[in-house]
């Protein structure tokens, strides 16, 4: 498109309807390149591009019931699905490991601190971070006495 401007790429597209009148996939796929091709192209100006993308606009039908693009948009939507699960499928195992450390920390009270059974219950949804629960099950093994497992308790709930 070195030579092109706005006023030849407007010739070509009324050349395009003409040529390709009995023939309309053909017809939009060649506008739907020529629409790629101008979007990409850094030989001419701002303002002319603007003119002939206004003209293709007009097009915006023929481009939606391309077959390229809907197989495009197809493989779009599917590459999101899939990325979607992945992420939740990540999210989720993240969020079971969580859970089960928040278990693991209160049935460890329950067997060291029973009486402080129901201050962890409510402590421990505090913490929604394996490595802080790690640390916090950590401390609560290390805890010499009731006072000390109250106090790490009230700390994971400050936090």
């Amino acid at each position: 498109m070195e030579h092109a401007d706005s006023h030849l790429l407007l010739q070509v597209i009324d050349e395009m309807l003409q040529y390709y009148r009995d023939d309309e996939a053909k017809l939009q796929e060649r506008l739907l390149w020529l629409s790629i091709f101008l979007e990409r192209t850094e030989t001419m100006q701002l303002e002319e591009k603007q003119q002939v993308k206004e003209r293709l606009d007009a097009f915006e039908q023929l481009f939606e019931e391309s077959e390229f693009v809907q197989k495009q948009r197809a493989l779009g939507v599917a590459e999101g699905i899939a990325r979607g699960k992945a992420e939740g499928i990540t999210e989720g195992i993240a969020e079971g490991k969580v859970l089960a450390l928040q278990e693991v920390l209160v049935d460890l009270v329950k067997v060291l601190y029973p009486s402080q059974v129901e201050f962890a219950k409510s402590s421990v949804s505090q913490a929604r971070s394996e490595e802080v629960l790690h640390q916090y099950i950590s401390l609560m093994m290390k805890a010499p006495d009731e006072t000390t497992a109250h106090f790490i308790l009230d700390a994971m709930r400050a936090a």
